[in-house]
């Protein structure tokens, strides 16, 4: 949604001081950046989740949420590397 684009855009300007792009009317968003937005939505989601039914268990069973919550941080970590290291 526009607002999701809006924050994201926000955060990022935030955080590593540049922009997406991602409102700028008709300019395409890098596969990558795309890829990137989505990972933080995952991983808020997953966080709420984890928040109201409770994270322990992940410690001791692998679940499928887990494994999903953990490549989604990581992408986002990883990629938010690579922007603050301007590659």
């Amino acid at each position: 949604s526009n607002l999701n684009l809006y924050t994201m855009e926000n955060i990022v300007a935030l955080t590593h001081g540049k922009r997406f792009g991602l409102t700028t009317p008709g300019k395409e968003i890098p596969k990558e950046v795309q890829q990137y937005t989505a990972a933080v939505e995952d991983t808020v989601a997953r966080l709420t989740e984890a928040i109201i039914g409770g994270y322990w268990i992940h410690k001791y069973i692998p679940t499928k949420f887990y494994k999903d919550f953990s490549s989604s941080y990581l992408f986002s970590y990883n990629f938010a590397k690579k922007i603050r290291n301007n590659e």
